[in-house]
């Protein structure tokens, strides 16, 4: 019974991950330097990218993303590598084999 309603928790959770509207994919293969800027949606990061990132919507560094800057968003999604800051207005997610190397800041 915990089990059903702990999966139930991680779906919602996700769905109002994915209620953001996708605005950018950035896939193996493709490494960027430099800041990038969003207003809004959500931005996948599955290759590399270092530099700085702000965002009014959603990251999800996916399981093959490495990412070294310092990432300002509403709501963080990390399966993959980040090293650096995160500062997340809303929520921070650390997936299972996620990994962080730097400060958190979150609401409590």
């Amino acid at each position: 019974m915990f089990s059903t309603t702990k999966k139930k928790r991680r779906r919602q959770q996700l769905a109002e991950f994915l209620d953001e509207e996708m605005v950018g994919m950035v896939e193996p293969g493709i490494e960027l330097e430099g800041r990038m800027k969003f207003t809004s949606g959500m931005v996948r990061l599955n290759a590399h990218f270092k530099g700085d990132i702000e965002c009014e919507g959603a990251i999800v560094v996916a399981d093959q993303g490495e990412v070294e800057a310092e990432i300002h968003a509403r709501n963080v999604s990390v399966a993959g590598k980040v090293k650096g800051a995160i500062h997340a207005s809303e929520r921070i997610v650390i997936r299972e084999h996620g990994v962080v190397l730097g400060d958190i800041y979150t609401p409590c």
